[in-house]
């Protein structure tokens, strides 16, 4: 699952629980995989990051090395892609 929305992946400290939140959610509801982001992102440049992160899943290309792979591309197009505020927010919980 992706959710490439603004801070999906930040959650709240619950006592004798740790964090709770989406990802947890969607763990117990049985998604083993979900790609989240932990701060306020562009809509522009999420698009972009989005479509080659599962342009790389089409090809075949496991999920974690896709994410990899896609963050780096964005750090050698150099310009405001190579800032990580647009692209270190993705984040993959489970595995």
């Amino acid at each position: 699952m992706v959710l490439s929305a603004c801070e999906t992946g930040v959650g709240e400290v619950v006592g004798g629980e740790g964090v709770m939140g989406l990802p947890y959610a969607f763990y117990v509801a049985g998604n083993k995989n979900t790609i989240l982001t932990l701060w306020k992102i562009s809509d522009e440049i999420t698009t972009e990051f989005i479509t080659s992160f599962f342009a790389k899943l089409k090809a075949g290309v496991g999920q974690i090395e896709a994410l990899t792979a896609t963050k780096r591309e964005f750090l050698k197009k150099g310009g405001i892609y190579s800032n990580p505020k647009f692209w270190a927010a993705f984040v993959l919980y489970g595995v």
